[in-house]
């Protein structure tokens, strides 16, 4: 699959991933390499963390570039650590 796929599998709950592995989603969360940098909360809206230069959170190229693909499908757009610590508590009240 290409990149923009991988953004749009995610926005309908479907699981992919490019060939590299790189970016990929299991249709709930959505990641850049090992890095969490999207999830479906529980009233299914989509949660990005903006892990950008522009949101001064850079991590890579690579990730700012599946951050970006994934923005027009995204509800939210949260900076990470912030988004981090309501991700745990969504995590933990499960």
């Amino acid at each position: 699959m290409n990149l923009n796929q991988i953004a749009v599998a995610w926005n309908n709950n479907t699981p992919a991933k490019n060939q590299t592995k790189s970016y990929w989603t299991d249709g709930q969360f959505l990641y850049s390499y090992k890095l969490c940098i999207g999830y479906t909360d529980l009233e299914n809206k989509k949660v990005l963390f903006n892990y950008t230069a522009k949101g001064n959170n850079f991590v890579s190229a690579s990730t700012s570039r599946h951050v970006n693909l994934a923005t027009f499908y995204a509800d939210s757009l949260l900076v990470p650590n912030i988004a981090n610590q309501i991700a745990v508590e969504f995590f933990t009240s499960k």
